[in-house]
């Protein structure tokens, strides 16, 4: 008897292990499609090619403002805080939001790169 009462608690342990790993497995699965979909739904803010000199990417920046697409490649692309930006061809300022397909590029004026803050320098 004692056998029989030693083994149903066992039973009833596993029994509710069991319900416990299922219960945990299902919470696991709804936070995984939770998180599937909300990378979904960032992804289908679409890529924008994004060019500054000969540095050229195509990044999955739709939906965020040209400022920010700045300041997070400033140091990658060595963007000049001066450097204009333009959307398809078209100057935009920094809170201009970019969607799917567009191209960004920035752009250093001509004449200007090296030359100090103060002006041109007269040799004559």
């Amino acid at each position: 008897m004692s056998q029989k009462k030693s083994q149903k608690p066992e039973e009833q342990i596993s029994i509710n292990g069991e319900a416990s790993a299922n219960t945990d497995a299902q919470k696991a699965s709804q936070k995984g499609e939770e998180i599937l979909q909300k990378l979904n739904e960032f992804e289908s803010l679409g890529t924008v090619t994004v060019q500054y000199g000969a540095s050229q990417e195509d990044l999955n920046v739709g939906g965020s403002s040209v400022g920010t697409v700045r300041s997070s490649l400033a140091d990658a692309f060595n963007i000049p805080k001066d450097a204009v930006p333009f959307v398809n061809g078209e100057q935009v300022d920094e809170n201009y939001v970019l969607q799917a397909n567009q191209v960004l590029e920035f752009v250093k004026q001509a004449g200007v790169k090296g030359l100090p803050q103060f002006g041109f320098v007269n040799f004559s």
